[in-house]
């Protein structure tokens, strides 16, 4: 094992502690000890060795995005959303080379993790912990836009007002994920109470319209180079764990998050939570055969899962033992995330 992947055991330890101890010494204690140990992780994130996924790919885009040749119609077709080359611009002119823009990146990830317990009135403390136990490792530590993008969605989802939806919408398509609107459909769908019925009716249908898509269908939805760069890929040919397993552990998730919906009736930002976890499974299903595709929109759902656990293990209605079964599910799905990434401790 690395002395990384060692630093961040440590850290996810801490988070845990801070965690916990919020039920027995309040919050103010256990927000700062989180809030202290988010922003080492965050760093940590920005230190990550040059193996790790996507660092090589985002190195390449900042140089290309601080020549600053906006004459150059190559300079906006290439990999990357308009506005992230003009954030990476502006990196570059303060000064930042390739770690200094990866550790603004991480910063920026953290400050929006922050913003996002403020407008989902959680305490930081549970929020991190979820986080963590979630998405760190495969967002912060991998596909940087995606992270970026996932905190906007939530904030997009959480706030109240169509122009600061309207405002972060924007900046989330135009600047890092270009399909990240598409999440606003949890807003629409957010008007019925969740069941098990409706679940399985649109999984169920996802999965009848799923199995016969392929890639020419998400053509519209993929940059047409990347579309020729992953034909005949396994990124395109998804089969076995692939796209199985995060089928069933989203499924396991919303299930779990929509029995405790049904059991004591939760507000409007929990049972946003739940649809979106279960559009995260449709968007799984509908492109059951394009992995690429699966995994980018399903995540733009996804984004929120993390939110309902820390919705669980603060809520004051959630009893003892319903607090460690949540708990426990959380570091679990961290442990599997920490192992099957290998790229962590390799």
């Amino acid at each position: 094992m690395t002395y990384y992947a060692i630093v961040l055991l440590v850290l996810y330890f801490l988070t845990a502690a801070s965690m916990f101890s919020s039920r027995v010494i309040g919050s103010r204690p256990a927000f700062v000890a989180s809030f202290i140990v988010a922003l080492l992780t965050f760093v940590l994130a920005g230190f990550r060795p040059p193996g790790f996924p996507d660092v090589d790919t985002y190195t390449i885009m900042f140089r290309l995005a601080a020549t600053g040749d906006f004459s150059d119609s190559e300079y906006w077709l290439s990999h990357g959303e308009p506005g992230f080359k003009l954030f990476s611009y502006f990196i570059s002119l303060l000064g930042f080379g390739e770690r200094g823009f990866l550790l603004v990146c991480s910063f920026l990830s953290f400050v929006l993790l922050y913003m996002t317990s403020r407008v989902s009135k959680i305490p930081f403390s549970y929020v991190w912990f979820s986080y963590f136990s979630f998405y760190f490792i495969t967002r912060d530590l991998g596909v940087i836009r995606l992270g970026i993008a996932s905190h906007l969605i939530v904030l997009f989802l959480f706030c109240d007002g169509w122009f600061r939806r309207g405002v972060l919408a924007s900046i989330a398509t135009l600047s890092f994920q270009a399909f990240s609107f598409i999440a606003s459909a949890t807003l629409i769908i957010n008007r019925y109470r969740p069941t098990l019925l409706k679940l399985a009716i649109l999984l169920t249908s996802a999965y009848s319209v799923g199995r016969i898509m392929s890639i020419q269908s998400f053509i519209p939805l993929i940059n047409e180079r990347q579309v020729l760069a992953y034909e005949g890929s396994d990124l395109v040919e998804a089969a076995d764990g692939s796209v199985v397993t995060p089928i069933i552990r989203n499924v396991i998730f919303s299930l779990l998050l929509l029995a405790f919906y049904n059991r004591d009736g939760s507000s409007r930002n929990y049972r946003l939570v739940v649809w979106a976890s279960v559009l995260s499974c449709v968007a799984y299903l509908l492109s059951i055969n394009v992995l690429i595709v699966a995994q980018r929109f399903a995540a733009y759902f996804g984004a929120l899962v993390p939110y309902g656990f820390a919705y669980l293990l603060h809520g004051k209605g959630t009893r003892k033992l319903a607090f460690w079964s949540v708990a426990g599910v959380c570091i679990a799905n961290f442990v599997s995330v920490f192992y099957f990434n290998d790229f962590v401790w390799r």
